[in-house]
This record gives structure tokens, C-alpha cells and sequence, in this order.
């Protein structure tokens, strides 16, 4: 009897012990929580990560308070190097984009998707090739055709810099109709706008960018997009807008945008993050706001987006080689 009594109390004690353990496996922030935005704000990255901000305080998805802060610099390397001068520290978070990995490839930052801890994603634009709308392209096939007969006559707005996602997506593209995209002719602009700009004004043929960004040009009478790269057609202002693969090509590119952590980021904390943003993508306001704005919103855990980041890096990788960008 007394044997028996001795070991129950030892198996509570056990259990006890394991169930203490796992509490202490759990970890919640203490303090107020910063979303680095690596670039000015405004941009196409700020913008979610402060929508994101609200939802989070105004849901109470977080128990502290959260801000946003822009840390400009380096194509977003002093953002990210910011982020991991706080190594294993959950309460510093930060987005990245694609062009966080073609900056990489093309040697322009030491910084890639390995050296942060992967959350989730929080949202993908889909990306369309447009020209002026007086051109006479009224097809991608059109500038594929233009492409082959003659590439000299053919000049593709790059903003933001050369080798940038833009940049491969239409590399990619023109690769896939067959065309030699080694003589393909790309204009670097400092930023979007200025590439915007030079394809209304008639200076560059051809401009590839968000669609979110196209949709209100066009819907000015400015642009023709002739093409999306999404899987299937876009809603609202770009619904009567062609995809690749309607065209006869299969393609598509994104330009997405991930919450991660720092380096080294404990198990725990990753865990924390990865719930709480997985919540806050499924809200009806990110809904909303996603909608509007012809954002998609991947269905994917932490595990998932490491390995979609991976894919993203490789494919990207060998399209930037075959334009001799790659390091």
C-alpha cells in the first residue's frame, strides 16, 4: 500500500513537472513590440505593416502595444541589419519583400531570407506588364513578337534599379515566349514612379509593377496593361485584364511581402507570432483591405513560408543568371 502511495505521488509530481514545463515554453511579449518598415514611409511596405499595426492593437491580437518604425537605408539592409541587432528578441519583427532576395542575388545586400527567423506571409500583388496607351501593343504577345524581330527597338522600365523582382518577371516572361531576354533592354529609374512616368510620357516601351500600382493609370486612360501574372484573372479595376496563360505562356510572378523575426528567434516566440499574424490575416478588416487593393493573402505557417522563400530565392536565382546579374 504504501508502495502504490509512492508511486502516485511520484506520477503527479511528474506531471506536474511536464505540465510546468510546457508553461514555461510559452512566451508573450512585455513590452511594446516594433514592426521595422526597411524603407521611407508611405511605400508599398509600409502601408501593410501599419494596417497591420491596427488590426493587431485594435483586435487586442497582442497584449502590449505596437508601433511601426521606418528605418530606411541600403535597399533595406540597415532595416535588417536593425532587426538583428536585437538577435532572439520577439519583441522586434520586420517585413521583407522579394526584393529582399534578389538584392541578395545580385550582391547588392549580405543580408537573405536565412539570416531572419520566417513568420508568415502577409500579402502578394501579382504582376502586370503594361505600355503607354498609345502603343501599338496591344498583347504581351505584341512585345514578345517586337522582342524577337528586333530587341534593340524595345526598352523596358526598371524602377527601382536593375535586377530588381519587376525586372526578372518580365525577364522570365520573355523567356518563356522564346525571346533572347540577353538583349533585352532595361531602363533602371530610381523608383517606381519615375519608371511610371517615362512609360506614360512614351520615353520607355514597356513597364512591369504591381498591378495595384497600374490599375489606376490605366483606369485613366494612361496605360493599357497588357498582361497579369497571376494564375487566374484579378478582381475589380484589372478583372478584364488578361493573364499570361490565357495568353499561351505559363507564368506567374509576385511580388510578396513576409513578417519575420530576428535571428535566432527561440521556438516560443516564433510560435507567438506566427498565431497572432495567422489571426490577423483572417480578419475581416485585412479582408477588406486586401480586396481593395488587389492583394492576395497566402494560406501559410511558418514552415510553409520557409520553404516557399527558398523555391522564391532559386527560381529567382537562375532567371537573374541568365541575365548575368546573378553573384
Amino acid at each position: 500500500m504504501r508502495n502504490a502511495l509512492i508511486r502516485l505521488i511520484a506520477g503527479a509530481a511528474a506531471v506536474m513537472a511536464v505540465a510546468a514545463s510546457a508553461q514555461g515554453q510559452e512566451w508573450t511579449p512585455a513590452r511594446n513590440v516594433e514592426i521595422i518598415v526597411p524603407f521611407a514611409a508611405g511605400g508599398g511596405n509600409d502601408i501593410p505593416a501599419r494596417i497591420m499595426q491596427k488590426i493587431l492593437t485594435e483586435k487586442r491580437l497582442v497584449g502590449t502595444s505596437v508601433s511601426v518604425l521606418n528605418k530606411p537605408g541600403g535597399g533595406g539592409t540597415l532595416g535588417l541589419i536593425y532587426l538583428n541587432e536585437h538577435a532572439g528578441d520577439g519583441h522586434y519583427l520586420s517585413l521583407i519583400s522579394t526584393s529582399t532576395l534578389t538584392s541578395h542575388i545580385i550582391g547588392a545586400s549580405k543580408i537573405n531570407y536565412a539570416d531572419v527567423t520566417p513568420i508568415i506571409p502577409l500579402i502578394t500583388e501579382y504582376i502586370g506588364f503594361a505600355v503607354n496607351a498609345a502603343s501599338p501593343f496591344k498583347t504581351f504577345g505584341d512585345v514578345v513578337d517586337a522582342m524577337k524581330k528586333d530587341p534593340a527597338s524595345l526598352s523596358f522600365a526598371i524602377g527601382g534599379g536593375r535586377g530588381n523582382p519587376n525586372h526578372a518577371a518580365i525577364a522570365a516572361a520573355l523567356k518563356a515566349a522564346g525571346a533572347d531576354v540577353r538583349k533585352m533592354k532595361a531602363v533602371a529609374f530610381g523608383g517606381g514612379k519615375e519608371a511610371l512616368i517615362a512609360v506614360m510620357g512614351g520615353h520607355v516601351d514597356v513597364l512591369a509593377a504591381a498591378g495595384s500600382v497600374l490599375a489606376p493609370q490605366a483606369k485613366a486612360g494612361k496605360l493599357r496593361i497588357v498582361a497579369v501574372a497571376a494564375p487566374a484573372r484579378l478582381e475589380r479595376d484589372l478583372a478584364t485584364v488578361p493573364t499570361l496563360k490565357e495568353q499561351g505562356l505559363e507564368g506567374v510572378f509576385a511580388f510578396s511581402r513576409y513578417i519575420v523575426g530576428p535571428k535566432d528567434l527561440g521556438a516560443p516566440q516564433a510560435a507567438y507570432w506566427e498565431k497572432a499574424f495567422g489571426a490577423a490575416v483572417k480578419t475581416d478588416e485585412w479582408k477588406a483591405e486586401a480586396a481593395k487593393r488587389n492583394w492576395d493573402i497566402p494560406a501559410m505557417n511558418a514552415s510553409d513560408t520557409s520553404t516557399d522563400l527558398k523555391k522564391q530565392y532559386e527560381d529567382l536565382r537562375a532567371v537573374l543568371s541568365d541575365l548575368g546579374m546573378a553573384k
